[in-house]
């Protein structure tokens, strides 16, 4: 036949950069001009990895992380996020690469702890672990609840007198006392 359509499939092939050369030979012997086509193969997914938020707990409603995302092969080309198993949200803020630094900043979280998990995916569309140092974010906004027992006796010749209380918080460690 003059005009013939062709499908080829390679043997297999192990990762990296391959090279398949076409020819095609008419029933005279006489051979086409080879063409080719170059293209990596890319099986593994990047490896990634999420900087642990400090200090931890961590007062800050709207934290920023960062990490970083690598592969070998092929340039990594998303990076995601997602915040206590929800719908995951794009890292748009850094340059498609081999060795990629990226950072983010969640949405606001309410009171208590969190968990924030990242992936990334290379060029290939092949994707990474899951990031295995998730980590809890402890957001707490409310202050300590503070007493102070009222001087007794009141009034005093004390020069120096020694007051008393209690400071309370629910969520946090109290670190010191100030008057």
């Amino acid at each position: 036949a003059p005009n013939v359509a062709y499908t080829l499939t390679t043997s297999a092939l192990t990762e990296g950069i391959h090279t398949v050369d076409v020819k095609a030979v008419d029933e005279m012997g006489n051979e086409s001009t080879v063409v080719s086509d170059t293209f990596t193969l890319d099986l593994s997914g990047p490896t990634i990895t999420l900087t642990p938020l400090t200090p931890d707990p961590n007062g800050d409603a709207t934290p920023t992380l960062s990490g970083n995302a690598a592969d070998d092969t092929t340039n990594v080309v998303t990076v995601q996020y997602r915040v206590d198993n929800g719908a995951w949200t794009n890292v748009n803020a850094f340059a498609a690469g081999l060795n990629v630094a990226f950072t983010f900043t969640s949405a606001a979280l309410a009171e208590g702890n969190h968990t924030i998990d990242v992936k990334a995916a290379n060029a290939a569309g092949v994707e990474s672990a899951l990031d295995s140092d998730t980590f809890e974010i402890r957001v707490d906004t409310l202050g300590p609840i503070v007493t102070l027992t009222p001087l007794q006796p009141n009034p005093t010749s004390d020069a120096t007198p020694t007051l008393s209380g209690n400071a309370i918080d629910a969520k946090s460690n109290v670190t010191n006392i100030q008057f």
